[in-house]
């Protein structure tokens, strides 16, 4: 293990799997925005994964709804 607690898993490596597996065909929610109206919002609609929502002010990502 290396002073950062990694087993020789490189940071660098992490993001770029991050990245991998990342999409952003996924519902998007304001954080003022009202359950109810996210998910009539999403009905018919596709999505690559609606697992969690994305919920963002001024397209930054600051939080998550599951």
């Amino acid at each position: 293990m290396n002073a950062a607690g990694h087993d020789g898993f490189q940071a660098t490596e992490a993001l770029g799997t991050a990245a991998w597996h990342a999409s952003s065909g996924v519902p998007v929610a304001a954080p003022e925005e009202l359950v109810d109206t996210v998910l009539a919002a999403m009905r018919g609609q596709v999505y690559d994964s609606a697992t969690v929502v994305a919920v963002c002010r001024a397209d930054i990502l600051v939080g998550l709804a599951t």
